[in-house]
C-alpha cells in the first residue's frame, strides 16, 4: 500500500511488517504494537493534514503528528507522571494489568525506588531552578521527603532501604529474606534490604541536587545528616554498605582491597572508584568536615582512584548498560564540586572516553552530561532529536524489527550479550526503556509495562539548567 500526501509532501508506504513514513530526508519505521493494530498494512489514505489512516488485518489506525515544544512536552510528562506513576511521591514505573491500558494496574513497587525518586526530584529541581514554578518546588520537596523516609524506615543510621511495601501491597508477607518488617506511623510495613551501589549513588545525586537548588537552611542540615550517615556507614565498615545482618550487599563495595588487588572486581573498578571519590567529595561539601576531604585525596594519592576513573567505561561491545547509567549521575554530581585542575584532569578524561564509546546511542542524557562539563560538540542536535522521537505514551508495547535490512554485530556475544544491532534504532522505533537497558536491541517489549516519564523530564530540564536546551 503507498499514499502521497501532496500537501505535506511525505510518503506513507505499507508492508507486511509496519509503516515507513518518509519526510523529505527522514524515515521512520512504525511498527504494529504501538503504531498500529497489526503489522500487516492492506490499505492507505492521507488525511490531508500530514497524517494517515492505515487499514490492517486487525483493524484501523489514525497517526497523525503533531506539532509542539519541548517544553510541552515536558508539561504532558509530568501529567503522565503524576496520574500514573506516583506512589507515596516516590515516582516509578507503572506494571499494568491490561496490556497497552495505562488506566489499568498500577506504580510498581521495584529495586530502586529511590534511585528512580531521584531522577524525579533532580528533574523538578532542575525545573525549579530555571522557571521558579511553585509546583516543581512543592513536587520536589515531596518527593525529597519520600526519599528520606528510606533512611529512617531501616532503622540503621545511613542504611536506606531500597523500597518498602503496605499491608495489601503485591508481595507484601510473603517471607522473602530481603523484606524486613517494620513499622512507622502509618503502621506495620516491610522494607527492602540489599542496597546497592546504584541506589547509594541516587541517593547522593538526588540529595546533592535537591540542596543547591531547592532546599531551605532546615532542609540543608536534614541533607548533611542523611549524607554524613550514609559516608560514615560506608567508611565504618571497610568502604561497604552493610546490611542488617552484618554483611556487605553484593555490589555496595569500593575498597581498594577489592577494585585494586582483586582482579574479580576488575570491570567495577572504574566505576567504583569515581563512586566512592563521588560519595566522599559530596560529604565534604555538603558538612565542611574536613576528615572527608582527606580521604578523598588518600584515595586520589595512595589508591590512584582518580587514575581508575579515567577509564571507567569498559569496553564491552555495549552489552551492559546499568553501569552506563550510573556512571552518569555519578559524574553530574562530582563535576558540580571538583574545582582542583589536577583531579577534574581525570575525571573529565573519564567523561571523554564515556562519551566518544557511548555517542553512538544517540542519548540525550549522555549528550546533556558530556555538553554540561565539556566545551566540545556533545552532539546537540541529535539529542534534541531522540526527545522529539520519544513517544507520549511510554507503554512498552512489544516491536519488531530483525526482518528489516539492518546492520548487525556480534560484539557483545562476547561479553555474555547477543547479536544486536551496530546503532541503534530511532526512540519511536525501538522497545521504550530506561538508560540502564540496551539500545541496540531490535525486537522486544511488554506492553504491561510503562517507562517512568523521567525518561523525558530529567535529561530535558537537566538540558534547560546547564543553558544547553530551550524551550
Amino acid at each position: 500500500a503507498l499514499c502521497l500526501d501532496e500537501q505535506s509532501g511525505k510518503v506513507f508506504f505499507g508492508t507486511d511488517g509496519g509503516l515507513y513514513v518518509i519526510s523529505g530526508t527522514r524515515r521512520s519505521f512504525l511498527t504494529g504494537g504501538r503504531w498500529l493494530p497489526s503489522p500487516r498494512v492492506i490499505c492507505l489514505a492521507c488525511d490531508g493534514k500530514g497524517g494517515v489512516w492505515a487499514g490492517t488485518e486487525n483493524g484501523i489506525a489514525h497517526l497523525e503528528m503533531i506539532s509542539m515544544t519541548l517544553e510541552e512536552k515536558a508539561a504532558h510528562f509530568e501529567e503522565l507522571a503524576d496520574k500514573y506513576h506516583k506512589r507515596e511521591d516516590y515516582f516509578v514505573p507503572r506494571a499494568l494489568t491490561e496490556p497497552g491500558n495505562i488506566e489499568s494496574g498500577a506504580p510498581q513497587i521495584t529495586d530502586n525506588d529511590g534511585l528512580w525518586t531521584a531522577n524525579y526530584i533532580v528533574s523538578e529541581a532542575c525545573r525549579y531552578a530555571v522557571t521558579g514554578a511553585d509546583d516543581a518546588l512543592n513536587k520536589a520537596r515531596a518527593s525529597f521527603k519520600a526519599l528520606i523516609r528510606l533512611h529512617d524506615v531501616t532503622g540503621i543510621p545511613g542504611f536506606p532501604a531500597r523500597a518498602y511495601r503496605r499491608p495489601g501491597e503485591p508481595g507484601y508477607g510473603n517471607g522473602h529474606p530481603e523484606w524486613h518488617l517494620t513499622s512507622d506511623e502509618k503502621g506495620e510495613l516491610e522494607w527492602l534490604g540489599e542496597t546497592s551501589s546504584d541506589e547509594i549513588m541516587g541517593h547522593f545525586f538526588g540529595l546533592s541536587y535537591y540542596r543547591d537548588l531547592v532546599a531551605d537552611e532546615k532542609e540543608k542540615e536534614l541533607i548533611a545528616q542523611k549524607i554524613k550517615a550514609m559516608t560514615d556507614h560506608i567508611i565504618a565498615h571497610n568502604y561497604t554498605v552493610c546490611d542488617i545482618d552484618g554483611l556487605p550487599t553484593t555490589w555496595g563495595r569500593w575498597s581498594p582491597e577489592l577494585l585494586n588487588r582483586d582482579d574479580m572486581w576488575r570491570w567495577e573498578r572504574g566505576v567504583n572508584s569515581l563512586e566512592l571519590l563521588t560519595i566522599l567529595k559530596t560529604a565534604f561539601v555538603v558538612t565542611n568536615d574536613r576528615k572527608y576531604d582527606d580521604l578523598y585525596y588518600s584515595f586520589i594519592e595512595n589508591e590512584k582512584y582518580a587514575i581508575n576513573s579515567a577509564r571507567h567505561k569498559m569496553r564491552d561491545g555495549h552489552s551492559c548498560h546499568v553501569d552506563d547509567h550510573l556512571s552518569t549521575y555519578v559524574t553530574l554530581t562530582i563535576l558540580r564540586y571538583e574545582k582542583n585542575p589536577a583531579v577534574l584532569r581525570y575525571l573529565l578524561a573519564g567523561l571523554k572516553d564515556f562519551w566518544n564509546y557511548e555517542k553512538i546511542e544517540r542519548c540525550p542524557y549522555w549528550s546533556v552530561l558530556f555538553g554540561a562539563f565539556s566545551d566540545e560538540c556533545c552532539d546537540l542536535d541529535r539529542a534534541v532529536k531522540s526527545l522529539e522521537e520519544l513517544p507520549l505514551d511510554l507503554i512498552n508495547y512489544p516491536v519488531k524489527n530483525s526482518f528489516r535490512e539492518l546492520e548487525w554485530t556480534d560484539d557483545a556475544v562476547e561479553y555474555g550479550g547477543v547479536r544486536q544491532l551496530k546503532e541503534p534504532l530511532a526512540y519511536d522505533e525501538k522497545p521504550v526503556n530506561g538508560y540502564d537497558c540496551n539500545p541496540f536491541i531490535a525486537d522486544g517489549g511488554n506492553a504491561l509495562e510503562a517507562a517512568e516519564p523521567t525518561i523525558f523530564l530529567l535529561p530535558y530540564w537537566l538540558g534547560r539548567y546547564f543553558g544547553l536546551l530551550g524551550d
